[in-house]
């Protein structure tokens, strides 16, 4: 019987969806995580950053969180893992970190240094199953200053080592390589890196901002040192391999956005060592679906239909479902818009996001040039705009021109304070 690690990431617990709260679908979630750790007798947790959605998580998402982490530590013997991801603050992950040693829970959330300038031993954990050892080495999520501020690297490649891509990459290397010095046939090494990777796609829902100073971590990094990278950051499921060093993106186990389409997953690593032989076996676990998130379109003859079909199909999961509903009209339609949202209401379908999409039929007329507005009063922009917004108008109404005059006066009448601002 293998040893068993289960690899998850991007929970972001906390985060919404358009206002809407997604806490009771991710509390589903980790209680279905916790269910399948238990029955299915898994050894280890490999949780890759984005545990919350913010430095700053509510108080409910911080429950459910110590919660998972309380009946995980009560009814099985699974290890725990956590590193940081960008969303999270590593100094509020940490602060427990004591306190949660006694749970089987081990918490990295910053970067930390010896005297030396090499990761102190709280990064790296080793752990042994019979003839088996595994070394786990965790990076969180970090910037390219904790890293190149170190130390004055000095390179002695004809490689462009000016970029900070290149330096850290070196960094890296050096360190990798004291804290895992040599490799034994019966040692299996696994990195928990919450960054991107060269050729990385994206699901749409992910925040990246390359304020980390990383474009992309090359995978030629890992080979040397590890067996398997379990990485967060991408929200959907990706795989690579290099020589022998799988590489594995689990993704976000729910949906974040109206076009994200593909099954979520956690991953399940089984390991074995035989007769001097490692065996490794790879497999991806559906996460049931608690919640459906759909984007429909609809128009003016077809919105009943279609809406009473959207409540007749997903009418068995545990929670309602998100709905987008892109309304296309011709021409602006307050009535019709508020009979949609009280047919939304009707079939028990409270969370939805209503759009109208105007068409763009007729062929547009060119808009001025800059230096032509300046001849313009700022009603004449302003029927410009509408007549842009709304190609099929050639008037526009006079209480909404009414409306526009009357924010105008408004905005003259107010003081202009903006000496006196306060930009602390």
């Amino acid at each position: 019987m293998g040893l068993k690690i289960i690899h998850t990431s991007d929970w972001h617990l906390g985060k919404k969806l358009f206002k809407i709260d997604r806490l009771d679908e991710q509390k589903l979630f980790l209680d279905w995580l916790s269910e399948f750790i238990i029955s299915s007798g898994i050894d280890i947790l490999l949780v890759s950053g984005d545990v919350f959605d913010s430095p700053t998580p509510s108080n409910e998402s911080v429950k459910i969180y110590f919660d998972f982490l309380k009946n995980l530590s009560t009814k099985s013997k699974c290890l725990t893992y956590i590193i940081a991801g960008n969303h999270d603050s590593g100094k509020f992950l940490e602060a427990p970190k004591e306190i949660l040693k006694d749970l089987n829970v081990l918490v990295c959330g910053k970067l930390a240094w010896t005297e030396h300038n090499v990761l102190s031993p709280e990064h790296k954990a080793t752990l042994k199953y019979n003839d088996l050892e595994i070394n786990l080495v965790l990076i969180p999520y970090f910037r390219s200053h904790e890293i190149l501020n170190l130390n004055s690297l000095t390179f002695d490649t004809q490689e462009d080592n000016q970029s900070d891509n290149f330096g850290i990459h070196h960094r890296f290397d050096e360190l990798f390589k004291n804290l895992l010095p040599e490799k034994a046939p019966n040692q299996f090494n696994i990195l928990l890196l919450h960054h991107l990777l060269e050729g990385y796609e994206l699901s749409g829902s992910e925040q990246i901002i390359h304020l980390s100073g990383i474009e992309g971590f090359k995978k030629k990094l890992f080979v040397p040192y590890f067996d398997y990278v379990a990485l967060g950051h991408i929200h959907k499921t990706m795989n690579f391999k290099c020589d022998q060093c799988q590489i594995c993106y689990c993704g976000a186990p729910l949906k974040y956005r109206f076009d994200e389409f593909n099954q979520k997953h956690v991953t399940l690593l089984t390991l074995d060592y035989q007769n001097q032989t490692m065996q490794s076996q790879k497999e991806l676990i559906p996460v049931p679906t608690f919640r459906d998130i759909l984007s429909i379109k609809i128009n003016q003859s077809n919105y009943e239909e279609v809406i009473k079909q959207v409540a007749k199909d997903y009418p068995n999961r545990p929670l309602s479902p998100i709905v987008e509903a892109i309304l296309l009209l011709d021409l602006p339609n307050a009535q019709l818009t508020q009979t949609i949202k009280e047919l939304f209401l009707e079939h028990n379908i409270e969370h939805f996001i209503l759009y109208t999409d105007f068409k763009q039929n007729q062929e547009e007329a060119p808009l001025p040039n800059i230096n032509e507005f300046n001849d313009y009063e700022l009603t004449d922009l302003f029927h410009l705009f509408y007549k842009e917004k709304f190609s099929g108008t050639t008037q526009i109404d006079t209480k909404i021109l009414d409306s526009f005059k009357e924010l105008l006066i408004n905005s003259h009448d107010q003081p202009n304070d903006s000496d006196t601002q306060d930009l602390s």
